[in-house]
């Protein structure tokens, strides 16, 4: 494949099966599980987030062919997780179908310990950052912050800022990190609610008690301000 490729063969040949679809080699590559052939059109210049008929990128293939390796790679190398297919899917959805659904924050942290960033053109479809405050992962949250400046007040499709879904969602320790690292807590969700609603409305009161805690310890330390204002 290599000596091919060295020698100018197209990257983006177009193959089709006797059921008249077409693919491309980094489909088929992801599809199919071949790493190897996958690093190489990927390092020759092919695209990444390029679509099948029905709209499938390379990385929502491997997804549903519980091909984790190739899906990893793929993200390493720059794949879109802000799409979705012709169902509205994304890669993400798809993921949580596979074999190795449980092991996507896993993959993620994989993907950020090489120092690339883990793209999405839509937060709306999918941000990491609400993903991980959402599954209250401190590690992977830590990771976050520490290799990146993401925006801790971006809305999801959900319309909610990430120490929003860490309070929903009931992790504390996520909450107090993003607190920690300067989340906007004067911030209102898309429909108008501010932080303390959904922190008043938490149905536990040991997790209620607990997020109030770390708000009026940021407020005495004076790392936020706003909190009387809410």
């Amino acid at each position: 494949m290599d000596v091919l490729l060295n020698a100018g063969a197209d990257v983006e040949y177009r193959l089709r099966t006797k059921k008249g679809h077409e693919f491309r080699p980094i489909h088929l590559a992801a599809r199919m599980g071949c790493l190897a052939i996958l690093k190489q059109v990927i390092f020759y210049g092919c695209e990444v987030d390029s679509r099948t008929e029905t709209g499938d990128t390379a990385l929502m293939l491997a997804a549903k062919s519980d091909q984790a390796d190739c899906f990893l790679e793929l993200i390493v190398s720059g794949a879109d997780l802000g799409l979705v297919n012709n169902n509205g899917e994304s890669a993400v959805h798809l993921v949580k179908r596979s074999v190795f659904g449980s092991s996507l924050a896993d993959i993620f942290r994989q993907a950020i310990t090489t120092g690339r960033k883990v793209c999405s053109s839509n937060l709306e479809v999918f941000s990491l950052l609400h993903f991980v405050a959402g599954i209250g992962n401190t590690e992977l949250l830590q990771m976050i912050l520490q290799h990146s400046s993401e925006d801790l007040s971006k809305h999801d499709g959900l319309g909610l800022t990430p120490s929003m879904v860490a309070v929903k969602a009931g992790h504390t320790e996520v909450f107090r990190l993003l607190i920690d690292a300067g989340a906007d807590i004067s911030g209102r969700s898309r429909d108008g609610q501010v932080l303390m609603s959904f922190v008043q409305n938490h149905a536990f009161s040991s997790a209620r008690n607990r997020f109030e805690e770390i708000l009026l310890d940021a407020v005495l330390t004076h790392r936020v301000t706003s909190y009387y204002e809410l």
